[in-house]
């Protein structure tokens, strides 16, 4: 159906528009929401990336396109100590203060419904892959390589919800057994 003039203000094309041509509904979307049509809500000098994640404040449904996460990483690093080399997990917030584009959560389809993924809607989107849990996050190229790489070396991400407004970036810490050790007075010789 076509639409007036106020209903078109404020509005993105999802496709070529023409002269004399009407306008319809479908054709438009409101910028900041995040549809199907995710490239058309990226924001300039950004790219999105999947960050797959087991979260609890994802699959329990209290993290909402829009809020503001930081990405937390675990990885081993290999550290040379004395002569020999040893493998230790440490712990980073990667990155800080990141809006949440979407959330792609899986689809558990019940017993007799015929179909099992209910209509998207405000950029939680839905998957049959069991194990397809993940938030998209508009994040710059190089943070995108940042978080592939560790995803590629087996690294473990997860994440913590921002009350809204808090910019606060923190310094960066490494989080190892030596710094546990230092904080709660651990004795590591024995």
């Amino acid at each position: 159906t076509a639409i007036s003039l106020d209903q078109v203000v404020g509005k993105m094309a999802m496709v070529d528009l023409f002269a004399n041509q009407p306008i319809l509904a479908q054709q438009l979307v409101t910028p900041d929401a995040v549809t199907k049509e995710v490239a058309l809500t990226i924001p300039p000098g950004k790219v999105i990336t999947v960050v797959p994640t087991q979260s609890k404040l994802i699959s329990s449904q209290l993290l909402r396109p829009g809020d503001h996460i930081d990405l937390l990483a675990t990885m081993d690093v290999e550290v040379t100590v004395g002569a020999e080399k040893q493998v230790y997990p440490e712990s980073v917030a990667l990155l800080q203060d990141l809006e949440v584009h979407a959330i792609i959560l899986p689809v558990i389809p019940s017993e007799g419904d015929s179909s099992p993924l209910r209509e998207d809607q405000g950029g939680v989107f839905r998957t049959l892959d069991e194990r397809g849990q993940s938030i998209l996050l508009a994040v710059d190229p190089a943070d995108a390589l940042t978080i592939r790489h560790l995803l590629n070396v087996g690294g473990i991400l997860d994440l913590v919800l921002r009350a809204p407004k808090d910019e606060t970036i923190m310094d960066a810490v490494v989080i190892d057994q030596f710094s546990l050790a230092e904080r709660y007075k651990i004795n590591l010789t024995r």
